[in-house]
């Protein structure tokens, strides 16, 4: 059975929340790490060195963490576990959907850095890619909400994109097919 939408919010929520945990602690470490060898003075960084540091300390890892739970036994991040969510019923997804699925859903928070360190780093004003950058970091999640809501097979624009479903676990145990593609 294709997973319903208060169960995909309620798992959408809890990984939010999973997310901004690893962010207060990685908050609580740069803090610690400034106060002891920057005598708490943040460090001036460029727009490539900005880019680094949010992509190799915050969103790689949020990647990792989302592509290796789902490539696991249990073929799902903790959102979807505790929604009672399963992976795919021909197996495990193969590396180019978890990959590609994580990468879309990751990808409008990277351009949001993106944007946001073109500006701060270059001591510059917002200019039109900004505010374009900007526009597209909103409207793909309110899209990718939109199609999950509306859409009868409940795909999200990453799952529509990667060809991944996600399904509850009565469902996966007993189907033989998903028409749609591989399920998550």
């Amino acid at each position: 059975m294709i997973a319903n939408r208060k169960a995909r919010f309620y798992s959408m929520m809890v990984d939010y929340l999973v997310i901004v945990g690893y962010s207060l602690f990685l908050l609580f470490v740069s803090l610690i790490i400034y106060f002891l060898f920057f005598n708490g003075k943040i460090p001036e960084l460029n727009e490539l060195q900005g880019n680094l540091v949010s992509f190799l300390t915050l969103l790689f890892p949020v990647f990792l963490y989302f592509s290796i739970s789902e490539n696991g036994k249990k073929h799902s991040i903790i959102g979807k576990r505790k929604a009672g969510f399963v992976g795919s019923i021909k197996g495990a997804l193969t590396l180019k959907q978890i990959v590609l699925r994580n990468i879309m859903k990751l990808f409008p928070w990277q351009v949001a850095h993106m944007a946001m360190f073109h500006v701060i780093g270059n001591n510059s004003k917002p200019t039109t890619l900004f505010y374009t950058c900007l526009f597209f970091v909103y409207i793909f999640p309110i899209v990718s909400i939109g199609c999950m809501i509306y859409r009868k097979d409940r795909r999200a624009l990453h799952d529509l994109i990667a060809g991944t479903c996600v399904m509850t676990k009565l469902e996966s145990t007993s189907s033989k097919k998903y028409a749609g593609g591989a399920l998550v």
